[in-house]
């Protein structure tokens, strides 16, 4: 059976983490999670999901940014997660991909 670490995505060490599971995880001290899936949605052409357009990219990125950037942030670990939908899924590690892109 999986844990919660075989699930999460270190992407910057100590600070930025990615995870897909049903729920958010529970019990990390100082730890910010957040999730996108609701609020940033594809817009189908035919039947397919994505992904998501650039400006939606723009946007995560920016805010991401800015989340890392705050000072209230300096001592929390912050939790990207997606839920198991496969779409979502594609589209958040997508939009996170993006962010590690210099």
């Amino acid at each position: 059976m999986d844990t919660i670490q075989d699930k999460i995505v270190e992407i910057i060490p100590d600070k930025l983490y990615w995870i897909s599971d049903t729920k958010p995880p529970k019990g990390i001290p100082n730890a910010f999670y957040f999730c996108v899936d609701k609020d940033l949605k594809y817009m189908p052409f035919f039947s397919d999901f994505g992904p998501l357009n650039i400006a939606q990219v723009v946007k995560f990125v920016a805010e991401l940014e800015k989340l890392l950037q705050s000072p209230m942030s300096r001592n929390i670990v912050i939790f990207h997660y997606t839920d198991m939908v496969s779409a979502n899924r594609v589209n958040a590690a997508f939009i996170m991909g993006c962010f590690m892109v210099p």
